[in-house]
């Protein structure tokens, strides 16, 4: 209960930055973890709205660890700290935690509902990450950028979702076909699947790096299909 976090909750608030960043990842770990076998222990969830709203207001601190501390903390959380999403939408604007942000959105409100309010700030996150994350955070990147895809094509197109904005994401999915880690590459391919025929202009690319073995065959194989 909140009890417990009250000693966490006075270190966010010490005067020393890597007290207050270490003190909000704990505050992270402690609500969304279930302990281990040893310990077990019941999630807190609904998350306590102190602790929520700890880490919403250090979004916006002068310093970046604390930021960045935050960030992880509500994606680790995950969907219970669904009520942070705009808040971790405000901070994508920042190029010092714009691929954080994006991931951390990603557990929190989910692969679809993320677009829901349009690409204007989120799209330039997602080619960040796709181009410069780690690779399980690229292969998400990938991912998120065929949910896109799939929802461009449905009676009520997302706002934003312009053809700028669609050629920015095929661009980026088609570089991605060529990423040393197969599992990105074959997320990417799956992805410009999502895109149907508007991925017509990336078919050459995708059949090369089938032929060049750098993406699985079963999934390739679908994706063209689709396109």
């Amino acid at each position: 209960d909140e009890t417990d976090l009250a000693p966490l909750l006075q270190w966010t608030r010490d005067k020393d930055p890597a007290v207050r960043a270490a003190a909000l990842s704990a505050l992270g770990i402690l609500v969304s973890s279930s302990g281990d076998k040893c310990h077990p222990r019941k999630r807190m969830s609904p998350v306590p709205e102190a602790a929520l709203s700890t880490l919403v207001e250090a979004l916006v601190d002068d310093e970046v660890a604390i930021r960045l501390a935050a960030i992880d903390s509500l994606g680790w959380i995950g969907p219970d700290a669904a009520a942070a999403g705009p808040a971790l939408k405000d901070v994508l604007r920042d190029p010092n935690t714009s691929g954080p942000a994006f991931l951390a959105l990603y557990n929190v409100m989910g692969p679809d509902e993320i677009w829901a309010s349009g690409t204007q700030d989120l799209l330039p996150a997602v080619l960040r990450v796709i181009q410069r994350g780690d690779s399980w955070a690229r292969s998400r990147a990938a991912a998120s950028l065929g949910h896109l895809g799939k929802l461009c094509r449905q009676p009520s197109p997302i706002p934003g979702s312009d053809d700028g904005s669609l050629k920015l994401a095929l661009g980026a999915l088609e570089g991605a076909l060529a990423d040393h880690d197969r599992q990105v590459s074959s997320q990417a391919a799956e992805a410009l699947g999502e895109f149907g025929a508007d991925a017509r202009g990336s078919l050459d690319s995708l059949i090369g790096a089938l032929k060049r073995g750098e993406i699985r065959e079963i999934p390739s194989a679908s994706t063209l299909d689709r396109i």
